[in-house]
């Protein structure tokens, strides 16, 4: 039974073909297997089949045979394809959604879209928006806008919060920065002070939430982007004294009881900040790391370096997804029983059951994402003990 057409735009027979065709006109180079839009709409395979060939036969999609799979992109040669573009943008673009999603938040004097993605909307020159920047000023609860840009997010794919103090927002003076708070805090009754080896430097950055993927990882401001590319986690300076009052004096250790080298780990996302911010934690509880963007790079990475001893992936991915990226590896001769943690946001029990058949030894969702519970689960599937 199809569901009724969308209030947003009756024009279309339901729901679900309306969001088939704003995810392959609005992004007209990419290609999508019919598992990939099923699960991203939360839609049977057969009914996604069926809307998809109905469509194809209009002339508006291409499909071609992959394997066992089909995929579909925007057939760009119809003249229909481009003038339905541009009313689906206007129906299901960044400024309907931010702007509805967005609307009810109390407290808030304004909310404004910024970065590429505006600058392209106002006809500047430049590469195309991979996201769309929000900045939110006024004082609304943090989980309110978090929660409406996981909204938006589910139904644009692209948008990537921020919320900042109205004291950081100045119109017409750049990119506002946000300022990091410094506490004193009392360890055993008296007051710590932390210190460190070497100042290798400083920079004036912009630092952003989390997210949900390290909503539960405590003692981070939140985390910056460098001028050279990488992430940063930016340290709640009271972190480092309630871990002092938590783990006293530690002496240095013996001579010869230090851990042996740290097994390497690769890391499949294809979201570059996911990507380094799992770098991050896991460099620095002692791991080295190799990353790649989706299954095939995984797989050619596998290839280059038998050192990889854990493979942390995510699902959803171009080229090859996690799924047919653990199978690929079980079914290998000589690293059929390397370890494979699956990190996502599909956190269903079907999809949990999906993942550990094909082979995985962990599956985790990014909404509960644990940042100790990853390191301890990397710890027991690689046999590394703390001393």
């Amino acid at each position: 039974m199809r569901s009724a057409a969308p209030p947003l735009l009756p024009v279309f027979r339901s729901q679900l073909q309306a969001d088939l065709l704003a995810a392959l006109l609005l992004s007209p180079e990419q290609e999508y297997s019919l598992t990939d839009l099923a699960r991203r709409f939360k839609a049977p395979l057969s009914t996604v089949h069926g809307e998809v060939r109905r469509l194809s036969s209009a002339g508006l999609l291409c499909r071609r045979p992959a394997g066992r799979s089909t995929m579909v992109r925007a057939n760009q040669r119809n003249r229909l394809v481009e003038p339905l573009a541009q009313l689906l943008f206007l129906s299901w673009g960044p400024l309907q959604v931010i702007a509805e999603e967005f609307s009810g938040l109390e407290d808030t004097e304004r909310v404004v879209i910024f970065g590429s993605w505006a600058a392209r909307y106002h006809q500047r020159p430049g590469k195309p928006p991979h996201d769309v920047d929000v900045l939110v000023i006024g004082q609304p609860s943090r989980e309110d806008v978090y929660d409406a840009a996981d909204r938006a997010q589910q139904r644009q794919r692209r948008v990537r919060r921020q919320d900042l103090p109205p004291a950081a927002a100045h119109p017409g003076q750049g990119a506002p920065t946000a300022r990091a708070q410094h506490r004193r805090h009392p360890v055993g009754g008296r007051q710590a002070v932390a210190t460190c080896d070497a100042l290798l430097g400083q920079a004036l950055v912009m630092i952003k939430p989390l997210g949900t993927l390290l909503a539960g990882a405590d003692g981070y401001l939140g985390a910056a982007i460098l001028g050279d590319g990488r992430i940063a986690l930016i340290i709640e300076p009271s972190r480092l004294t309630r871990e002092s009052r938590q783990h006293g004096t530690t002496a240095a250790p013996e001579p010869g009881s230090l851990l042996p080298a740290a097994p390497r780990i690769l890391v499949v996302e294809d979201s570059f900040t996911v990507r380094e911010l799992q770098r991050g934690i896991l460099e620095a509880a002692g791991y080295p790391v190799v990353t790649a963007r989706d299954g095939m790079e995984a797989l050619d990475s596998l290839d280059r370096d038998p050192e990889i001893a854990l493979v942390i992936t995510d699902l959803q991915m171009p080229e090859l997804d996690g799924i047919a990226l653990t199978r690929a590896i079980r079914a290998h001769a000589t690293r059929s029983s390397l370890p494979v943690i699956i990190l996502t946001t599909l956190g269903s029990e079907d999809d949990r059951r999906e993942g550990l058949e094909a082979g995985a030894d962990a599956y985790m969702a990014k909404r509960s994402f644990d940042q100790q519970a990853m390191l301890a689960t990397v710890e027991r599937l690689v046999g590394r003990v703390k001393a």
